[in-house]
């Protein structure tokens, strides 16, 4: 209700200062947030459009409209904001992020998240987040090589079960032996993160590596 009393008032004539911000696409986009937190989504969805036609602060509108039309499962439609975000603005960390987990929601966008991740790494190379989403992306589309090369940095510097357990899956299709779990903690999680990714690969009908993969297990049980 205050967002749309701003919206209301906010074109006439003050004899006070005001807050330059309610000039910009900030009261579209607090009141299209909270439309959308209500779950008015058609409501919400015309706030973030009409907050689009402004100038100012468009950006962090841009990057929660994506969200919203992800959550609204409308993935192809959140991404055009976020490609219009990082077109003049490549070191958005955050419109990077949202992108690649976006692209890796379902294996029908691995070729895109393979484009996407690998700009990605161009502007923002350093970012954790942006560097799993770009080792996941190879693990899946079976370059297990480079991904294992990136699954080993991230897992010396995070030391997270899903980074062992991608190192090690990456390695067993490689046919390397050279990382494992330290504890019986480490490897109870591991063992569940394997799990998983193996049911992404399966996903992603990535069939070598998990044929190469099954080879190599199967020989080690020998």
């Amino acid at each position: 209700d205050q967002m749309r009393q701003c919206l209301a008032k906010r074109g006439q004539r003050s004899l006070s200062p005001i807050n330059r911000d309610i000039l910009t696409a900030a009261p579209h986009h607090c009141l299209a947030v909270s439309l959308a937190n209500l779950g008015k989504a058609a409501e919400a969805e015309k706030s973030f459009q009409a907050g689009l036609k402004e100038l100012d602060h468009v950006d962090a509108l841009r990057l929660d409209y994506a969200r919203f039309l992800f959550e609204q499962k409308r993935a192809v439609d959140a991404l055009h904001p976020l490609n219009e975000i990082v077109a003049h603005d490549p070191r958005n960390v955050m419109a990077w992020r949202l992108g690649g987990q976006i692209a890796l929601s379902s294996s029908e966008f691995l070729e895109f998240a393979r484009d996407w991740t690998t700009e990605a790494m161009s502007h923002v190379p350093d970012d954790v987040i942006v560097l799993t989403q770009r080792a996941e992306v190879l693990m899946l589309s079976e370059d297990t090589a480079t991904a294992r090369t990136l699954w080993e940095k991230l897992w010396n510097s995070a030391r997270k079960p899903q980074m062992l357990a991608a190192l090690i899956l990456c390695e067993a299709a490689e046919g390397i032996v050279t990382y494992k779990p330290e504890d019986n903690k480490d490897e109870i999680a591991a063992s569940r993160s394997f799990i998983e990714w193996y049911q992404k690969l399966f996903a992603a009908h990535a069939q070598k590596t998990l044929t190469r993969v099954m080879e190599r297990m199967a020989a080690r049980s020998e």
